[in-house]
């Protein structure tokens, strides 16, 4: 989780939009090829709202602070993400063990 938030909080820090949106990708860029591996195995569903959350708007290791409406709309963007890539993860498992999903 930490790779993609430290992402987010650069391209959101220096304002780079489409680097902001590389935090979302489906697809894991060649130079991170575990990442949406690691960004799902790194929390689960009981506590995946509270940790992001957490590295939106709790983590005092950063310069970034976002007001609480927009770190909460932020929050939800990427517990849908996280939710997607588990769908996405779960499809290409199947497929290389030719089972159904």
């Amino acid at each position: 989780m930490d790779i993609v938030f430290g992402l987010f909080r650069d391209a959101y820090l220096t304002g780079k939009g489409y680097q902001l949106s590389e935090t979302l990708t489906p697809v894991a860029p060649p130079n991170l090829p575990d990442l949406l591996y690691e960004f799902y195995r790194s929390t689960n569903a009981a506590n995946v709202q509270k940790d992001i959350r957490y590295n939106v708007l709790y983590d005092s290791t950063t310069s970034l602070k976002l007001s609480t409406e927009e770190g909460n709309s932020w929050v939800e963007v990427y517990v849908a993400y996280w939710k997607a890539i588990g769908e996405i993860l779960r499809i290409e498992e199947a497929r290389r063990t030719n089972s159904q999903v």
